[in-house]
């Protein structure tokens, strides 16, 4: 699995499309130190978790951890921001 990294400004957001559905939505509500507010609008059928929520259900359900968000994040993380 890859990662497609983007910058959105505040107000801003981005569309993903899965076909047959309706399209998934990901806006920047806010920004707060290092924190980021996002909204997600996705269909009713779509499970939106937190990803070390989603860790735990897929543990508990027998399946392993979902992506290595350490791989994928640590080039683009930078302590200073």
């Amino acid at each position: 699995m890859g990662m497609l990294l983007l910058k959105r400004k505040i107000g801003k957001s981005i569309e993903i499309q899965v076909d047959g559905m309706e399209p998934m939505i990901v806006s920047v509500l806010g920004i707060e130190g290092k924190e980021v507010c996002l909204g997600i609008a996705a269909p009713r059928e779509v499970a939106v978790h937190r990803s070390e929520i989603a860790d735990k259900i897929r543990l508990k359900e027998g399946g392993g951890l979902g992506i290595d968000r350490e791989k994928h994040s640590k080039n683009w993380r930078n302590d200073d921001r």
